[in-house]
């Protein structure tokens, strides 16, 4: 049970845990370099004109849209490997020429990372693979699928869905693109007298309504926002969402603030201070907590009393029916016991225990159907890892741990080489120190 004097304890303990943040209301009116011109005010003729100028910008590369089923295989495998994957990718190609489908084939062979469902990899471009896989899936035609193709990654079968010739965007085709990307610029160069424009009005007063107005732009309100939902709702920084929060009621901030991609000008329409929930408001929570401590208390010390009783070795079945004993699934290292929420020190613990024993204490947990609890844990076998699911990633693994241990060294040799030379830097914007 839980008293009045448990309830104000706790409420005078814990009252920034009820603490209301200053809050307030803001009208401001957001400001884009692209919403300042409409591209379909752009005419035909400017249009065209800036195209003529601008055509680099519309080379399209060509490209195609391939998918894959890759055979695991390091570029320095033993000969006894390389072997081994060739065989397995006979196999596939044996499948696909009998009929099969080649995304359900991909979906039954490629590992987790090796691409998406049936296989798809996407639209890809020149430079953006790696060199065998692109020079094989450019040669191909829409509908073909390759022969085996030997890159770092291993052995790949590639089928190509479609194909893009690439070239020139005609006008025709980019004239949304020309007309929105000419809007930004013009937008951009608008922009500081927009601001410059707004910012005035607002400390002099002026509805921001109307102001916006004049530049086919809209003022908006918020609602009262505390400083972090300030840079939620509204996108602006932390100083920006501060500068806000210090702002009187009826005041106007005196600068643009920077949203993301946009500017704001705002004024404050009512402000709030801080405050604390008055005790009658939050009592009810604070019952329901300090009721659910005092329960996993018990709870703790009752499984505590039953773990003396436990013996290790197998388990006679009287015991395990009284007690109710549920056996859950196979956990993975790092995982969770089915039906909890994760506990890192519970799953350590699993995977430390001996087949056959409980582990030494009860654990605080939460159930995902029971709900909070107390629980006592026995571990009833260790399963071996599966060979097949490890001779599958061993090349990948292998190959990752190799580049580590070469980016490591590189680091450790750059570190030394900083700590025991003269560095002269003149041009910080082009070096990267980061680590020297």
């Amino acid at each position: 049970k839980v008293t009045d004097q448990d309830v104000t304890a706790y409420y005078d303990a814990h009252k920034k845990d009820f603490a209301i943040p200053p809050k307030v209301d803001v009208a401001y009116v957001s400001v884009t370099p692209g919403g300042l011109v409409k591209p379909e005010s752009i005419s035909e003729a400017d249009a065209r004109k800036w195209y003529e100028a601008n055509k680099s910008r519309f080379e399209e590369p060509a490209q195609v849209r391939a998918a894959h089923i890759l055979v695991p295989l390091a570029e320095n495998a033993p000969a006894d490997a390389e072997k081994k994957a060739r065989e397995e990718v006979a196999k596939i190609q044996t499948e696909l020429k009998g009929g099969k489908d080649f995304a359900a084939v991909a979906d039954a062979h490629n590992g987790p990372n090796a691409a998406g469902p049936g296989g798809e990899l996407g639209w890809i471009t020149r430079g953006k693979t790696v060199k065998p896989f692109e020079d094989a899936a450019f040669a191909l035609k829409a509908g073909q699928v390759s022969e085996p193709v030997r890159s770092p990654f291993g052995l790949h079968i590639i089928k190509v869905e479609d194909k893009k010739p690439g070239g020139l965007k005609t006008f025709k085709d980019a004239a949304q693109e020309v007309r929105q990307a000419m809007a930004q610029e013009q937008g951009a160069d608008k922009l500081h007298d927009v601001l410059d424009s707004l910012i005035e009005d607002n400390i002099l007063g002026k509805p921001l309504a109307e102001s916006a107005a004049r530049f086919g732009l809209k003022a908006e309100q918020s609602g009262l926002l505390s400083q972090s939902e300030l840079e939620q709702k509204l996108g602006v920084t932390p100083a920006g969402a501060s500068a806000l929060i210090a702002t009187a009621a009826g005041a106007p901030v005196d600068t643009a603030l920077e949203a993301g991609d946009k500017y704001l000008v705002a004024r404050i329409i009512k402000a709030e201070p801080a405050s604390t929930q008055p005790l009658d408001a939050v009592k009810n929570a604070i019952v329901a907590k300090l009721t659910a401590e005092k329960a996993l208390k018990a709870a703790m010390e009752s499984a505590a009393a039953r773990r003396k009783e436990l013996k290790d070795g197998p388990l006679p079945q009287p015991l395990k029916a009284s007690l109710d004993i549920k056996t859950g699934p196979a956990m993975d290292r790092g995982g969770n016991l089915a039906d909890f929420n994760p506990d890192a020190a519970l799953a350590e613990a699993v995977f430390t225990a001996k087949p056959g024993t409980w582990l030494p204490v009860a654990y605080a947990v939460d159930g995902k159907s029971e709900g909070p609890g107390a629980l006592l844990c026995r571990v009833d076998a260790v399963l071996p890892p599966d060979p097949q699911e490890w001779n599958t990633v061993r090349d990948l693994m292998a190959n990752g741990v190799a580049r580590e241990r070469v980016d490591g060294l590189y680091q450790i040799f750059i570190q030394n080489l900083a700590s025991k030379a003269k560095v002269e830097v003149l041009n910080t914007e082009i070096v990267d120190r980061v680590n020297l």
